[in-house]
């Protein structure tokens, strides 16, 4: 009986054992196969992260985790595009940063020797200011690969970034011992000064200073830093010797001539200045980006003048002649011709700008733009036809190019042209909406369509109801059909009133004042929109000869119309009022 009793026992010991291992087994396949499953869309997640495609690889590194968690550099990697998303998103939030960052902070520690990604990590925690976590990966980096220089540099800084003397001191010692290892170089050396800096320590900023210049007399690097520091002391006169020095060790040294030409510019030494700014631009060793800097300054300091506008260019003649290829450099210099109003070579700069260049859209827009401040029209139009092959689906590229298109009389271009510019901007952009359809309605009004020009004005004017350059317009276009002229008014002076110098808005409202038989208003108003007007129009001397007509001086007029038919000499109808003297409707 004992025996059948202790059979049963064992019997049921095994079939339990048996099921304990049966399940345990099946756990595992069960594991493995989630494991499994995670790697391949883990996979999947880093292929779309090669192919910029961080949407697609976020949502799969999710997947992955909610698989399998146990895995460091998927949660790494799972917690970092957490980061990612929210930062750029507005619906982001702190609360998933946090859990995205702690997500990599566990994965740091469960593989604390991995050194690349402790790197990463650390960087990532200074720029989310968990500078206390990012100490303790760089001390621990830095104990566990004593030999690899950039670990200890780091802690150094990590530790200046602090603020506690003690830390400081402690980072001194670090850039000593790297100094001693890796030689008095200014990388090291710079870094130990502004540690001495920060704790007051003057004597010793300039003590590491000596040294460096000791171990290298001839160095011009070395030179050129010494003077930044003197310039950063305060203690100018220092700064130019040093400066000088460079310039003994190596004459045609740019950044010499560059740091040589800010230390004039500082200290208003004009003449000095220009002649450094010369010598640093004619340097072939000078980085593109220093000079562009540069030139950047001379032209912002010197433009406004006109008499110094030959030096400008002969300086971008240099420039251009040493750099013929360079973007930046036409870009900067078709800049500066478009300011100073010198449009015709400022499109020869951007037409080799846009050869140079044709990616960037921006190029394209300035170039109609150019070409549309000197009331070129036709080529205007050309320039944003070119432009569109390589952007065609750019909204301001094809409202420009619209734009030229109703300057150069080609109205049904210009309507289809403005039509797609609509469609591709944004809905949200309401001013941008508003200008583009504004531009429609004058479009259709030159295609002699005045009913469709007036329901865009009365669009553009609902998209954004300060547009004013839409209410001018629709009141001038109103006035000349003699429609609704009590709006035309209302809509006028209120640009008037926001412009007061305006002289195309005073145009306007002369002309309905004119069209609504107010005379002596509208001599009032044509007159200031005279007075304010650098170029006058052909359109604006008609309206004037018009208006003084009106106001019973008809000689006054007869002038007006003469100075008109200058402008536009194939208008007949101003012949035939000044044949006739007097005023004639159409």
């Amino acid at each position: 009986m004992r025996r059948f009793i202790f059979t049963i026992i064992a019997i049921a010991v095994v079939l339990a054992v048996f099921a304990e291992t049966a399940g345990r087994s099946e756990r595992d396949r069960r594991a493995e196969e989630l494991s499994r499953k995670a790697d391949y869309a883990y996979l999947e997640a880093r292929s779309k992260i090669a192919d910029d495609n961080y949407a697609s690889a976020y949502d799969l590194l999710g997947y992955a985790y909610n698989l399998d968690s146990t895995q460091s550099a998927l949660n790494s990697d799972y917690g970092f595009y957490t980061i990612l998303a929210n930062t750029m998103s507005r619906e982001g939030d702190s609360a998933t940063v946090e859990r995205g960052y702690r997500l990599m902070l566990d994965a740091n520690e469960s593989d604390p020797e991995d050194y690349y990604s402790s790197v990463f990590f650390a960087n990532l925690s200074e720029r989310l200011n968990h500078g206390d976590i990012a100490l303790k990966v760089w001390e621990r980096l830095d104990s566990l690969y004593p030999k690899k220089p950039d670990a200890g540099f780091r802690l150094a800084n990590a530790l200046c970034a602090t603020g506690d003397t003690a830390n400081i001191l402690r980072a001194i010692g670090i850039f000593d011992q790297l100094e001693r290892v890796h030689g008095t170089e200014v990388g090291i050396v710079s870094q130990k000064m502004n540690a001495y800096i920060s704790i007051g320590d003057t004597s010793s900023t300039l003590a590491a200073l000596d040294t460096l210049l000791q171990v290298h007399p001839r160095g011009v690097n070395e030179a050129l830093f010494a003077g930044d520091v003197m310039m950063a002391l305060k203690r100018d006169d220092d700064a130019v010797k040093y400066y000088n020095r460079a310039l003994e060790i190596d004459s045609v040294n740019g950044m010499a001539y560059f740091k040589l030409a800010q230390y004039y510019q500082i200290h208003g030494d004009s003449a000095r200045y220009d002649k450094e700014v010369f010598n640093a631009l004619s340097q072939p060793d000078l980085d593109l980006n220093e000079k562009v800097e540069l030139m950047r300054g001379y032209v912002k300091d010197l433009y406004s003048d006109s008499l110094q506008h030959g030096r400008i260019e002969n300086l971008f003649g240099v420039l251009t002649d040493l750099h013929p290829l360079e973007p930046q450099i036409r870009d900067l210099f078709s800049s500066y011709l478009a300011v100073t109003g010198d449009y015709k070579r400022a499109a020869e700069q951007t037409e080799i700008l846009v050869d140079l260049d044709p990616a960037t859209v921006e190029n394209w827009n300035r170039l109609v733009t150019i070409y549309l401040s000197d009331n070129d029209a036709s080529k205007a139009a050309g320039a944003g036809e070119r432009g569109l092959k390589y952007h065609g689906g750019n909204a301001t590229l094809a409202f420009l190019t619209g734009s030229a298109d109703i300057m150069a009389g080609n109205a049904d271009s210009a309507i289809a042209r403005l039509r797609e510019a609509i469609r591709m901007t944004d809905k949200n952009d309401r001013e941008m909406l508003s200008q583009m359809q504004c531009s429609l309605g004058d479009a259709f009004y030159r295609n002699n369509e005045a009913d469709s020009a007036f329901r865009y004005y009365d669009m553009a004017l609902e998209t954004d109801g300060s547009n004013l350059l839409a209410m001018n317009n629709c009141a001038y276009y109103l006035a000349c059909e003699n429609r609704d002229l009590d709006r035309a008014e209302q809509l006028s002076y209120w640009t008037v009133r926001e412009e007061p110098e305006n002289s195309t808005s005073l145009d306007t409202y002369a002309w309905v004042m004119f069209k609504q038989k107010k005379f002596e208003t509208a001599k009032e108003y044509i007159d200031r929109a005279l007075e304010y007007d650098t170029e006058p129009s052909a359109e604006l001397y008609e309206h004037a000869g018009d208006i003084y007509f009106m106001n019973l001086d008809p000689d006054r007029a007869l002038e007006f119309w003469k100075e008109a038919l200058k402008l536009d000499p194939e208008n007949e109808l101003l012949k035939r009022k000044i044949e006739q003297k007097t005023y004639l409707q159409k």
